[in-house]
């Protein structure tokens, strides 16, 4: 009997950690393995000593050829005129935790070639090995799996529990591969066919492998045939591949390795990772993340197909895969090329690459021909007897001669595949161009989305390596904010390029404004991260900043569709900024336009038959446009006067996001918001009970609550990452995607309002850096209040539309209800910064124990506060329970401690302080007599919003006169 040792047969305590850290570290490539291996050094195998003791021990009395080695174990058998010999490889040296270990189990080169002296001239060599080859470390995997092949006839392996049989035909040699069911008593009474105990019986007779499949029937007490790895007896055939067959996959078995050679490492340069300086891994397949990939993106979610790797891998079907720019076609293409030609065996079908951005042969043979290194004259026969898939990208960019020459090749040989790609303007609209050839319409088409919440997520972990030190659930919710502020497609691209910035930055980087991110963005993006790039160095980041600045101040004033130039008004801009600048003999103007396209800074539209260019997001025309507050004389002067400056609230929020002291600004905005509240704040104070009269509720929910609430919170299981992403994602999808640069055109009056406090917010948590006594703590109080009277003119605003549509949409019912903590959270994102957090503490002080303040107020600075996480927060939030006295107010406070109970904490110690505060805010209810009893009085609301009801009326019957 002949065994190989499992994870379970060693003692995974022998090893240091510390050791074994090093080794994870050191053992990353075959050569590395072999000198461990060479160097007889017991480091970091203690672990399979034991095994190994009761191995040479059983073994003692065995007389034939044998070397029992610490790794691998070979035997010579003579049976009945036949030589047999046998390995037990050891897979399991460096196994170490069997949930993570799948694409890290080293089995070492010498393993293989060790054997060789005992198993050489034998009529069947078999490999016994614990682990199947898949879950071998990538560096490794297609050499052992070469090696095998090539020196075995059958190879037994197990761990996975399931039985399984079929041939691998390799190009070196045959190889028969058996998975082995279990035989332990945690399988004792399972069913499955698959999974279910078992045992095979192989037998070999001339070219025929006979397969007996047989398992436990618990019912019977015995042992079954496995119809269900086999047929009504449980016994599967194989076919031994002729010579003729082998010497074949021997010549593919060298085209592929060619390709393992020649192209690999050149595709983990379209990785970030790999040109910048960054501890992210820099090998494709270890960062790669599929996307979600559709058949039909217009179609309802349950009814779209979406696909995997092995969808496109293994059908025969020709694909055209349309993203937006930067969606990650390349790399998905990239991705097919590694997995078809690992997998060869699975597949079998070789894999052939071109790009047409680069495609230059006369004929698509030449560039197969090429790329395999195989004569131009064996194309034709090799084509007519292989399977061959030939990825292509950017199809949209190629010339009409490819795409005609393509069609023709295809009519000729019908063993191809084509797996193309292409971008696309519109979702879910094809090129035109590409509509001109007939042979696209028989192809699948499949579509990229952006990346999710759990792509980010996935994408992120393999950035950071699961570094600790990285607290990527909150790196993540700033990346999402970030994505919907900017209204950035969640590209690979993009979420690499922060994931960088965020790394750059350091472990506590905590993103100071929104500015800083653009800048930082559009940054990385022009110098695409990596020294090697033509302009970088001539024509630096500087100059194209002041070349963008120029180029966007002339769109705003041409003020045409999008702000956009035509193709030849922008190249004669750019040519005539290079001359004047006598930049000629460094640079080209159709270089400097070429690298703004590829880049993705602008983005080509054609409009009435002529082709425009247009910055590409709203806000790069935005942050460039802003540059000329300072370059261009009296823009500045012209952003800030009073009818215009509300049109230049992200400007506003980009300028003095990167000067950080523009005092004079705040106290001008902040003066200008004041101005355009402070009548109904004056009417909204006359009342008794101030904002809280438009807030209060005729009950609590906090008041219908006991202890029981908090126990049966304890045992509701708190959101999984996959619950939390879900969340994520449809508050991503609740935003919509930018279709054109938005113009800057007279807004409604409720508009102004809104954006008046808005700006004035940004402006202030920005201004960090000025030190005017007491000008963040009065700018502070007067957002605060202009905030305030926005959300009581939209809540009275939402109740009438309610009222007069009678509308059954429980969402925007719910919406109103709990209006303030939409309120609240409005506050924070606009003006939340840790450096306000000096000003809300003594704001706090003040006003917490105040019975003269509102609730809302006291709620809205406490929550900015924790929400902030300032320091001894959770004292702030017992406070706030004690010192409010509204039914709503008390209603509002519990739902944002149950957000913190579920969405923050993270510890025991935490989970039983917000326990506690809810428990307490709900014996304080119960005890309390609530006040004022429902004092909403219609009469006095009505009054308040009377003069913006006649505001709005005068607008809208404007805006007809003016259309008509």
């Amino acid at each position: 009997m002949f065994f190989a040792p499992g994870n379970h047969d060693i003692d995974k305590s022998a090893d240091d950690e510390i050791i074994e850290n090093g080794l994870n570290m050191k053992l990353s490539s075959i050569e590395k393995v072999n000198d461990h291996i060479d160097s007889g050094k017991m480091l970091g195998i203690a672990r399979i000593v034991p095994f190994k003791d009761f191995e040479r021990a059983y073994y003692s009395k065995y007389l034939s050829n044998k070397d029992i080695t610490v790794y691998n174990s070979t035997f010579k058998i003579a049976l009945k005129g036949f030589s047999i010999g046998v390995t037990c490889f050891n897979s399991v040296w460096r196994c170490f935790d069997s949930t993570k270990d799948k694409g890290k189990i080293i089995l070492g080169e010498r393993q293989i070639t060790r054997a060789r002296p005992i198993i050489e001239g034998t009529d069947i060599k078999i490999g016994l090995i614990h682990h199947p080859l898949d879950w071998f470390s990538p560096f490794e995997l297609t050499t052992i799996s070469s090696l095998i092949q090539k020196d075995y006839d059958l190879l037994f392996c197990g761990h996975n529990h399931r039985g399984s049989s079929w041939t691998q035909t390799s190009m070196q040699g045959k190889l028969f591969l058996s998975m082995a069911p279990a035989n332990w008593s945690c399988d004792f009474r399972f069913n499955n066919g698959i999974y279910s105990n078992g045992y095979s019986i192989i037998d070999i007779d001339n070219n025929l492998i006979t397969v007996n499949h047989r398992r436990y029937s618990h019912n019977k007490e015995s042992y079954d045939p496995n119809t269900d790895l086999g047929n009504d007896q449980g016994v599967m055939t194989f076919e031994i591949p002729s010579k003729d067959q082998l010497a074949k996959t021997a010549f593919t078995t060298e085209l592929v390795t060619k390709i393992q050679d020649n192209y690999f490492d050149i595709l983990n340069e379209h990785l970030i990772s790999s040109t910048t300086n960054t501890n992210a891994p820099k090998i494709l397949s270890e960062m790669f993340v599929l996307p979600k990939i559709v058949d039909n993106p217009m179609e309802e979610k349950s009814k779209q197909i979406t696909y995997k790797l092995n969808d496109f891998c293994s059908s025969d079907e020709s694909f055209l895969i349309l993203g937006t720019k930067e969606a990650g076609k390349t790399v998905l293409l990239d991705r097919m090329l590694i997995e078809l030609t690992l997998n060869i065996i699975q597949y079998r079908k070789i894999p052939v690459y071109f790009d047409c951005d680069s495609f230059s042969h006369s004929r698509i043979e030449t560039g197969i021909a090429l790329f395999l290194g195989i004569p131009i004259t064996a194309v034709s026969e090799f084509l007519h007897s292989n399977k061959l898939c030939i990825l292509v990208d950017n199809i949209d960019r190629a010339s009409k001669s490819f795409l005609i020459q393509l069609q023709k090749f295809l009519e000729d040989y019908n063993l191809v595949q084509i797996i193309a790609t292409s971008s696309y303007v519109i979702e879910g609209k094809l090129i035109p161009e590409l509509l001109d050839y007939p042979f696209l319409a028989k192809f699948k088409y499949a579509y990229i989305r952006e990346f999710s919440a759990g792509h980010i997520r996935q994408l992120m972990n393999k950035w950071f390596n699961g570094n600790k030190d990285y607290d990527n659930k909150e790196k993540l919710e700033k990346l999402l904010r970030f994505f919907m502020t900017l209204n950035i497609p969640r590209t690979p691209l993009a979420v690499s390029m922060f994931l960088w910035i965020f790394e750059q930055q350091g472990k506590n980087y905590k993103p100071i404004n929104n500015a800083t991110m653009v800048q930082n963005f559009i940054e990385t993006l022009l110098d695409k991260l990596s020294s090697k790039e033509i302009l970088s160095e001539t024509f630096d980041f500087t100059n194209k900043e002041r070349l963008l600045a120029k180029i966007a101040y002339n769109m705003f004033q041409k003020n045409e569709k999008d702000y956009s130039l035509s193709y030849d008004e922008l190249s004669g801009l750019i040519f005539e900024s290079i001359k004047k600048k006598k930049f000629g003999s460094i640079v080209k103007g159709e270089e400097v336009l070429f690298d703004f396209l590829k880049k993705g800074i602008f983005l080509v539209f054609v409009h009435k038959g002529q082709r425009f260019i247009r910055f590409r997001f709203n806000c790069f025309f935005k942050y460039f446009l802003m540059k000329n507050i300072d370059y261009e004389p009296g823009f500045k002067e012209f952003v800030l006067e009073d009818c215009n400056y509300l049109n230049f609230g992200d400007e506003l929020d980009y300028y003095t996001g990167l000067k950080r002291d523009q005092a004079e600004i705040l106290q001008l905005l902040v003066k200008r918001a004041h101005n355009k509240f402070s009548e109904i704040i004056s009417k909204i104070e006359a009342l008794e009970y101030s904002f809280d009269t438009f807030f209060e509720t005729r009950s609590s929910i906090a008041s219908s609550l006991d202890r029981g609430f908090i126990k049966k919170l304890t045992e509701r299981k708190k959101p999984t990452n996959e619950d939390l992403d879900k969340m994520h994602d449809e508050m991503l999808e609740s935003v919509d995607h930018e279709t054109g640069i938005e113009k800057k055109e007279k807004m409604t009056p409720l508009q102004e309002l809104e954006t008046a406090w808005i700006i004035a917010a940004k402006v202030l948590k920005n201004t960090e850096e000025t030190e005017i006594e007491n000008l963040k703590s009065s700018a502070f109080n007067d957002i605060l209040k202009c905030a305030m009277g926005f959300g009581v003119i939209y809540k009275t605003l939402l109740e009438d539309y309610l009222q007069k549509n009678d509308t059954n949409n429980q969402t925007l019912r719910v919406f109103c209800n709990f209006f303030p903590l939409g309120l609240q959270q409005a506050t924070v994102m606009f003006m939340g910064t840790a450096k306000l957090l000096v000003v809300i503490q003594e704001k706090m002080a003040i006003e917490l124990e105040n019975k003269g303040v509102t609730d809302l107020e006291k709620i809205l600075i406490v929550s900015m506060y924790s929400d902030l996480k300032g320091e001894d927060y959770f004292s702030s939030l017992r406070s706030l329970t004690k010192n409010i006295r509204r039914n709503y107010s008390r209603d509002i406070v519990l739902l944002k401690l149950l957000a913190y109970y579920y969405l923050r904490s993270e510890s025991e110690y935490s989970d039983k302080i917000f326990e506690d505060i809810m428990t307490s805010l709900i014996l304080d209810t119960k005890k309390s007599n609530i006040e004022p009893q429902y004092v909403i009085k219609n009469r006095n609301r009505s009054k308040i919003i009377e003069d913006y009801r006649l505001k709005r009326d005068t607008f809208q019957q404007e805006l007809k006169e003016e259309s008509v």
